[in-house]
Formats: structure tokens, sequence, C-alpha cells
């Protein structure tokens, strides 16, 4: 073997280790992506594989805690409120929508407190924005899409890759949020292996998983 061919299949192999290894540990969605606007800040909230990216702005107190309930369509919101203030959200309808029979925008229902509240809403093909006022003892708030049917429509039931207001999670990280390897999601045109050292999964395209398998640094799975 000549010294040209050996530096180029070392690079070669190196190359390809770095790229397994980085798909592997590196990346940090939480660097990926980011909401332009200054004034609001971002609660990250995380349901079954996929990261959902909120904007929100409040005035007179502090977001707690998000969670949302795919079936109902219910986002609740805890807060910590020290007066009145305004809680201005941004809901990407990836994460949830609130539509009629034909398809068109229906109303949220809006709760505080389980007393219902008032709002003004804008809304684009992408978001709809919620400003909702709440009252100085307010613990609570619940965003209900009313007469969303849960087959239809792309929603936190059914996550998408759709950056930067959701994405899905890094393998490793699926894991860590107690997915099971079987249930292990892969980006478009990527593939899930499973590295030979440590049995961690990786999604790797065609190509490099190919190379992988073949020097026996990753096994298939299936």
């Amino acid at each position: 073997m000549s010294l040209l061919t050996y530096f180029f299949s070392f690079f070669s192999i190196s190359f390809i280790l770095i790229c397994f290894v980085g798909l592997s540990f590196a990346f940090d969605p939480s660097q990926e992506y980011s909401f332009s606007d200054s004034v609001f800040q971002t609660y990250s909230l995380i349901v079954k594989n996929y990261k959902y990216e909120i904007p929100y702005n409040i005035l007179n107190g502090t977001i707690t805690n998000i969670k949302i309930d795919c079936k109902s369509v219910d986002l609740t919101i805890d807060v910590e409120s020290t007066n009145k203030g305004e809680l201005q959200i941004h809901l990407y309808r990836n994460l949830i929508d609130s539509k009629l029979g034909n398809n068109s925008d229906d109303k949220f229902f809006v709760l505080a407190n389980s007393t219902e509240l008032p709002f003004t809403e804008t809304s684009d093909i992408i978001s709809r924005t919620l400003t909702i006022p709440f009252y100085e003892d307010t613990s609570q708030i619940k965003i209900t899409g009313v007469n969303y049917p849960e087959t239809s429509g792309i929603n936190a039931c059914r996550g998408i890759h759709n950056p930067p207001y959701s994405y899905l999670l890094p393998p490793l990280q699926q894991i860590r949020q107690g997915t099971e390897l079987i249930d292990i999601e892969c980006k478009q045109n990527l593939h899930l292996v499973i590295k030979s050292e440590d049995s961690s999964p990786a999604c790797l395209t065609t190509e490099t998983k190919s190379k992988l398998i073949e020097r026996g640094w990753a096994k298939s799975f299936s």
C-alpha cells in the first residue's frame, strides 16, 4: 500500500468516526435554533421525542412550568403572579390549535384558576399569538383548543421536525426522556444504528451506516 493510499484511508476512517461520535454526543439542540424576538423568552417543552420552543412575554409574573395534554388539547401554564399582569404567548399550530369542522380557526378557551378569561389574538398560517390579562392571585392558566379533531392536522400528539418551532431530539436525548429503543425516531433520510462499543443509538446517513457496519463499529437496528 502506498503512503498516499494509507493516508487517505486513515483520514477517511477518522472522519467517519468523528461524524459518528458527533452525531451521538455533540449535538446540543438548545443551541441549534433560537427565537429572534428579544422581547420574548422561550420555554422549551418536550413532548414524546420532540422539543417545542414556546415564545412568551409575561408582565408581573413568572412561568414555572408548561405541560400539554395531547388528547384533550389542553396547554397548562403554571405561573407565579406578583400583581395583575399580562401574558403574551405564541402558540405554533404544530403544537396546539383550535379548529372548526371546515378547518377554519375556532376560538381557544382560556381559564385562569378555573375562571374564564377574556383575551385578544392575532394569527397567521404558522402561529396564533394570545394576549391574556390575569389577576394577582393567578397560579394557573389553561388554554384549550376547542373542537379540534384529534385525528386531523399535526400537533404535539403527532410530532414533526419543523425548526425553529419544533424539532426531533437526538437519539441519546430520546433515550434519556424514557423512549424505548424500538421507538427512537430519526430525521428523514437517516437510519438508526447501535454502536458496537456501548450499545448507544445514533442516526446516520445510508453511506456512513454501511461503512461503520462493514468495519464492525456499529450494528443495524431492526
